[in-house]
């Protein structure tokens, strides 16, 4: 509900000249320099009536009834409850000299009219004796009093509250202090305002990329939701909102003000419950939560005189609700939760704050409205805790890392130990394919437990990471781990091949994509030893089976590495229907007796002195690629290097086989080649990804923050204008006329925006431009500038 805006400060009236006369003398030095002046005391009043200044003493029959004060607790016959007219006046003596004075009125509730010396000064809503023709306004006013005013009179109308009447004095201030007052009050209540607006965009941007997070994601929701319904509630009270726009729509009624005020102790208590679960109680909880919801429901539902008979309920729920949570978080305190103090501290001195506006709003007193300032402290608290929280992940997952390199330190050490007893235990047994079966099957088992717990602690530390530096070594552990899984994979190929239990699954991919994720595993040994990688690929899918091919071009890559003095060259291309695949090295090359058994199982030969690889992946490689029907072939000179080609055919694709080809294929299609774009958004970053996105399309982009820059950047004039339509100084609309009138030409363009309002629609209709409504979508991007563009 709209809370006073100044209402404290002020030298109060507390004696009146007579017992027949309600007189307030403003005609002392002493009284001018104690401004501001409240009003309130015995004003002389005519019951059920709105009554024209000039006719007051007709109708008058001696009552008085203090201001300020509300009609709730009265008995009188002339009004139902809270519910009927009244009409005030009282007798004010201003110096001669008079100073620029002005009259402040929270607004008595819920319609009003104000005169001095029987003329109009101004009003609020519709007063009116009959309900049908009242209408409500809930906005404090600020009006000049006149010079030589005697006499005011103010007529009050309540048919829709249930606390209706005067709640807060008429108050009488120096013209310049209350306007520097006010403006005052509005920075700060504004500068209050974006804090809360951008904390709150804040951690709804942190839910959305963490919102799968057990502990953390809902906490981000429920704090960015409490801090939009706090921006909600100081909107209501900024100075200028209601001395700018006094008659807007919205001040008619208080059903948002009363449904924030009612659901703001349910998000609240929900974002405890999210943070610290375990100290604060279910059922006491969540009985606060639904009573709150409750609240707003019938705010939200019912007619004004119900909802507003809660307005004391919905403040003493808030209330509780703070102390509640005080309680409940000096427990987490106890128990050492992270976050736990900062929160405490804000919510102590958000209850100071808090309680002083109960007072406020429940007529007890009268003052600053302390809200936005609680608001801001307990936004702040709860962010500083958060962000506790989140450096505690972090640093989670940075001690999880750290175990996992250990891990893989031991994983590397067992999986030598193990393939040396491997490659012994499988020469003892090279007739016996039964027994080498075996006892690969038994191997691979020991080896796929730690490899297992390592892949699960990455999986574990990449969802629980936050950092990007971090996701980048997180993903290099990953190929790591890939490539102990390739190694004991070749084993397990073996063992299928060898019983015949290999068979090929058809499915369509891109060659460039398989080429290029295999290439990047490779990276870091690449560069350890100096090795440079040559790559040419021609563009096109292959239908064969990914992993089989996938395992032929890795196995022969990963040779060529390990003989391999400076250089390793992949060719890829078509020919004949097949795809052909070439792998070169400048290594020591192989003799030729060798090369008659390199495709045999467990069969090594020597390079530089090292035994090169387990004499399993080019047994694979040469199974595999039968098994594609393909073909592979060598050819190698000593002291040159060698060259491995490998012929595969597309296969039929297997009904139930997946295709692998990239899911951006439909925006790889997209070509606007050429197209010269100018586009203009006082945004930086979105400017930025909009560059991006059409110079990937291929278009000649210039880009602009405003219309100045535009006409300065010095290009000719452009094909195409994507114009936002909130600019600095100006709108889109206008932007793109002096545009077209800058470069002589009708260029085609288009209207980017995020306005849902009728009348900025219907701005743009009517100079028949395109609407790109954001967030825009590539697609539909894309379909503009095809249809807009010239051919």
């Amino acid at each position: 509900m709209p809370a006073s805006l100044i209402a404290g400060g002020s030298q109060r009236a507390d004696n009146l000249s007579t017992e027949t006369s309600t007189y307030f003398d403003l005609t002392s030095n002493a009284t001018l320099h104690q401004l501001p002046f409240e009003l309130a005391g015995r004003w002389q009043v005519v019951w059920g009536q709105l009554v024209d200044p000039g006719d007051f003493g007709q109708h008058y029959i001696g009552d008085y009834f203090e201001l300020p004060q509300r009609w709730n607790q009265l008995e009188h016959p002339a009004l139902d409850g809270p519910y009927g007219v009244a009409t005030f006046r009282a007798q004010i003596a201003l110096p001669e000299a008079q100073k620029n004075l002005s009259l402040h009125l929270i607004s008595p509730h819920s319609a009003w009219r104000l005169y001095a010396n029987e003329t109009l000064l101004g009003e609020n809503g519709q007063p009116s004796s009959k309900r049908e023709s009242f209408a409500a306004n809930y906005v404090s006013r600020v009006f000049t009093l006149p010079p030589k005013t005697t006499e005011l009179v103010l007529q009050v109308a309540n048919f829709s509250h249930a606390y209706g009447g005067p709640g807060h004095p008429i108050t009488v201030w120096n013209s310049e202090e209350l306007d520097q007052t006010l403006r005052a009050l509005t920075v700060y209540y504004t500068a209050a305002l974006g804090i809360l607006l951008a904390i709150g965009l804040f951690h709804s941007i942190i839910y959305l990329a963490d919102r799968h997070h057990r502990e953390q994601g809902s906490s981000h929701l429920w704090f960015g939701l409490l801090c939009f319904v706090m921006v909600v509630r100081i909107a209501n009270v900024v100075p200028h909102f209601h001395l700018l726009y006094p008659d807007a729509a919205y001040w008619s009624t208080l059903m948002l003000s009363y449904a924030t005020l009612a659901i703001a102790p349910g998000i609240y208590l929900l974002f405890f419950r999210a943070i610290f679960t375990e100290y604060f109680p279910k059922h006491g909880t969540w009985l606060l939560i639904i009573s709150s919801f409750l609240l707003a429901v019938i705010a939200l539902l019912l007619p004004e005189h119900i909802y507003t008979k809660t307005r004391n309920i919905a403040i003493l729920l808030n209330i509780m609700s703070i102390i509640y949570s005080i309680v409940c978080t000096l427990r987490a305190l106890l128990a050492k939760q992270r976050g736990a103090t900062a929160v405490l501290v804000a919510n102590a001195l958000f209850f100071g704050t808090a309680l002083s506006d109960a007072l406020l709003y429940t007529d007890q007193s009268y003052g600053f409205d302390l809200t936005p300032f609680g608001f801001l402290l307990l936004g702040m608290g709860y962010s500083y805790a958060l962000l506790q929280r989140l450096r505690a992940t972090f640093e989670q997952a940075r001690d999880t890392s750290y175990a996992l390199e250990k891990l893989n330190l031991q994983l590397e050490a067992q999986v030598k130990e193990r393939t040396h007893a491997f490659k012994a235990a499988a020469a003892r047994a090279e007739n016996v394919a039964k027994e080498r079966i075996q006892f690969i099957a038994a191997a691979s088992h020991d080896l796929r437990q730690p490899l297992h717990a390592l892949s699960m602690f990455n999986a574990a530390i990449k969802r629980r990471n936050q950092d990007a530096k971090l996701e980048g070594i997180i993903d290099k552990q990953a190929n790591s781990i890939q490539s102990l899984g390739n190694l004991l994979q070749d084993t397990l190929d073996t063992a299928q091949l060898e019983v015949g239990n290999q068979s090929p699954k058809a499915s369509k991919f891109a060659v460039q994509e398989m080429l290029g994720n295999i290439l990047n595993e490779f990276k870091i040994r690449l560069d350890q030893h100096a090795i440079q990688l040559k790559l040419d690929c021609e563009a096109g899918v292959l239908v064969t089976d990914y992993a089989m091919a996938q395992r032929i071009i890795r196995n022969l890559i990963d040779n060529a590495v390990k003989a391999a003095s400076k250089q390793v060259t992949v060719v890829a291309m078509q020919n004949d229907g097949n795809w052909q695949f070439t792998i070169r090295d400048d290594g020591m090359g192989i003799a030729n007796a060798d090369i008659e058994r390199i495709f045999e199982p467990y069969s090594t030969i020597e390079q530089n002195e090292l035994a090169v690889g387990y004499g399993l992946g080019l047994y694979v490689v040469s199974e595999f690629t039968r098994a594609l029907n393909g073909k592979v072939s060598v050819k190698s000179t000593l002291g040159e290097g060698s060259e491995f080609q490998v012929s595969l055919p597309s296969l039929t694709v297997n009904p139930t086989g997946t295709n692998r080809l990239d899911s951006r294929a439909d925006t790889e299609k997209v070509k606007h080649q050429g197209v010269e774009v100018l586009a203009i958004d006082d945004d930086p970053q979105v400017i930025d990804a909009l560059q991006s996105l059409l110079e990937e399309w291929g278009c000649q982009v210039s880009v602009a923050k405003d219309l100045q820059q535009a006409k300065c950047i010095g290009i000719k004039a452009p094909q195409l204008l994507l114009v936002d339509y909130h600019l600095l100084g100006q709108d889109g609309v206008e932007a793109i006329r002096q545009l077209r009138e800058h470069f002589g030409k009708e260029i085609p363009a288009a209207v980017v925006t995020g306005a849902t309002e009728a009348a900025t629609l219907q701005r743009i209709k009517e100079h028949e431009l395109p609407i790109l409504t954001k967030p825009v979508k590539p697609v539909e991007l894309a379909r503009l500038i095809t249809k807009l563009a010239p051919q």
